[in-house]
């Protein structure tokens, strides 16, 4: 949507395009999200993954996903087609998979040491 064109209101989601989420409290139809924006619900981001209160990237394969795009983590992985998802603690730089994801703590600590190590 431009800037100059008027806002489509919106009470629920069918009334609104592919490309845009229906705001509720403000109840207008807004661009969904890019990777990395804060948001509250998945269909508020343009790959459809809210985890965290963060937009998260799909993907297709292990080599869609890196240390730099998901949840710090040491080994390329793609799972359930978002990247970030792990099943142990081995799978994160941070050394610790909770609910299928690595923690964000203690993230660029331990990236700096990877980095540093190579």
């Amino acid at each position: 949507m431009a800037i100059d064109e008027p806002s489509i209101t919106c009470c629920k989601q069918a009334q609104c395009s592919s490309t845009h989420f229906c705001n509720i409290r403000q109840r207008v139809c807004m661009l969904k999200y890019a990777v990395n924006s804060t948001c509250e619900r998945d269909l508020e981001c343009s790959d459809g993954k809210c985890y965290d209160y963060i937009c998260r990237q799909s993907c297709e394969s292990d080599d869609d996903c890196s240390l730099t795009k998901e949840y710090c983590t040491v080994n390329k992985y793609c799972n359930a087609k978002y990247c970030g998802m792990c099943l142990r603690d081995a799978q994160c730089a941070n050394n610790l998979c909770e609910y299928f994801h690595c923690t964000s703590d203690d993230c660029t600590r331990a990236l700096d040491i990877l980095f540093k190590q190579s």
